[in-house]
């Protein structure tokens, strides 16, 4: 009878131990360099895909390209994203580069970003989309690999579950502001008279995307590379 009634209190200190732990596991994580500035990354990159892939289509339509081109080009920037996330990983596994190639990823991708806000022919618009999506997508994997080997693999799971929760909340964040910035661009057009951007009111918010890609690479500089 006595063993009976313990039981519960036992099993109450365990849970109380084991959240404790849990909560101690946490603060431990969240207090180490890379995965802030992974959390950071994850955030805006898991933000700009969702919001490309949301608006690509409106974007390239107000630029005179017919919907199912804009759908062509999401396709096709999902398609090498894919491609994108078995061959970077790779590359980056076999020379055991994981900042490296997150600098150079970002670096060209600023670029890309760069190019799209400009009005052009379709063809490159299609060029732009697949090298977005190998680029931008390859990042996530690199990115968990990079945090499993900062807190090791006993919190391995904390710390994905930690970059998971930050993009998702810059995926509904970002094409949220996306959307803002498109409306924004066409009332400080009309009330400027700045015709530019009555005529292509989407210039903004790429301009947006252009400078969270700066960022993006800043933050990055500041990633520690793990020893062999």
């Amino acid at each position: 009878m006595t063993t009976a009634r313990e039981s519960p209190v036992k099993g109450r200190t365990r849970e109380i131990v084991s959240q404790q732990s849990f909560s101690a596991q946490i603060r431990t994580i969240i207090r180490q360099r890379n995965i802030i500035i992974l959390m950071i990354l994850f955030l805006i990159g898991v933000g700009v895909f969702s919001a490309l892939a949301q608006w690509n289509e409106s974007i390239l339509y107000s630029r005179g390209i017919a919907t199912l081109y804009g759908d062509l080009a999401g396709i096709s920037m999902l398609i090498s994203g894919i491609i994108g996330m078995v061959v970077i990983p790779f590359i980056s596994d076999k020379y055991h580069m994981r900042k490296g190639i997150i600098l150079i990823n970002l670096s060209l991708l600023v670029l890309l970003f760069a190019l799209f806000s400009l009005r052009t022919i379709y063809i490159i618009y299609l060029v732009i989309s697949i090298g977005v999506g190998f680029l931008l997508l390859s990042l996530a994997p690199v990115g968990l690999q990079l945090s499993l080997e900062t807190v090791g693999g006993e919190s391995a799971g904390i710390a994905a579950s930690l970059l998971w929760l930050a993009s998702q909340v810059g995926a509904f964040a970002i094409i949220i502001v996306m959307s803002d910035l498109y409306y924004y661009s066409i009332t400080l057009g009309k009330a400027l008279k700045l015709y530019y951007l009555i005529y292509d009111p989407w210039f903004i918010p790429i301009i947006f995307i252009v400078t969270l890609g700066i960022i993006s690479l800043i933050f990055s500089a500041f990633l520690i590379e793990p020893k062999k």
